[in-house]
């Protein structure tokens, strides 16, 4: 066993004092097997001791060597039970085996993906439309009719457009104001700018979602975008605008600031299910 390093379970390596160990610990205050049982002598007995010492020959030295093996047997018997009087009576206890991991073993090796949290379909089966879908059979990836939008809407901060698998594209707008996180304070510049080109009242952008003049300078916005539409399928025909800002605590924006779609699409569907026709 020296010079190997020993495994314990699923080949995690034990601590390098086990392997100084004996193999089997025989309990200590156990008597030894009957075929164990120490023999001071297993020879003869021995002859009497010439009164001449040297009538004995090299080549029969038994009298000589039983007396040596007699005291050796001695010693060690007595050295077993001084052992014995002062081992612990119980084997020690060097701690339980490590608990065994729940890894899932393949021909590969292990699957650290059992270490993850357990599986959920984060997205619920949502279908985030990234890539749109549309009616005569192209594709688009959402985001080149995005980018088109907040060029022509700088009072926009985000734009999100939906309608794959639809008869027309519809988008979800979030108005800019002088704090993202607080739709009840003034708008941004670029939204005060266009809230006074259209004659609207509004100075908030929960009040310009509902004011028409406003919403009348977002459609001139939704005109000069939909000019840089690639087909008639490209346009983008209806629109929202969302009552406040998106957020990661409502699951709408990712960690790093990204819009969430699938967060988006699940936080608003019944917004989104109005613009489009009744199937």
């Amino acid at each position: 066993m020296q010079g190997q390093q020993a495994n314990g379970l699923n080949g995690l390596p034990i601590l390098g004092l086990l392997n100084t160990l004996p193999m089997q610990q025989a309990a200590v205050n156990a008597l030894p097997a009957s075929s164990q049982q120490l023999q001071f002598d297993q020879e003869k007995p021995a002859a009497p001791i010439p009164s001449n010492p040297s009538s004995v020959t090299p080549s029969n030295p038994s009298s000589v060597d039983f007396q040596a093996g007699s005291v050796q047997a001695k010693a060690r018997f007595f050295s077993q039970v001084a052992q014995q009087a002062t081992l612990p009576s119980q084997t020690p206890n060097f701690g339980s085996a490590p608990a065994p991991l729940n890894l899932q073993q393949t021909p590969q090796g292990i699957n650290f993906n059992a270490l993850s949290l357990p599986s959920q379909q984060l997205s619920n089966d949502i279908d985030d439309e990234t890539i749109l879908r549309l009616p005569d059979g192209d594709n688009i990836p959402a985001h080149e009719i995005e980018k088109n939008l907040l060029n022509a809407l700088p009072c926009v901060s985000h734009a999100i457009v939906f309608g794959s698998n639809r008869p027309l594209l519809a988008a979800l707008l979030v108005l800019k104001s002088s704090n993202n996180n607080d739709p009840s304070l003034p708008l941004s510049s670029e939204g005060l700018f266009l809230a006074a080109q259209f004659n609207s009242s509004a100075t908030t952008a929960s009040a310009a979602r509902q004011d028409p003049q406003f919403r009348q300078g977002l459609l001139q916005g939704f005109s000069a975008a939909n000019k840089q539409a690639k087909a008639p399928s490209c346009l983008v025909r209806k629109f929202a605008v969302l009552p406040g800002p998106l957020t990661l605590t409502n699951g709408e924006l990712n960690p790093d600031s990204s819009v969430n779609r699938s967060g988006v699409k699940r936080k608003h569907l019944k917004i989104i299910e109005e613009m489009f026709p009744a199937k």
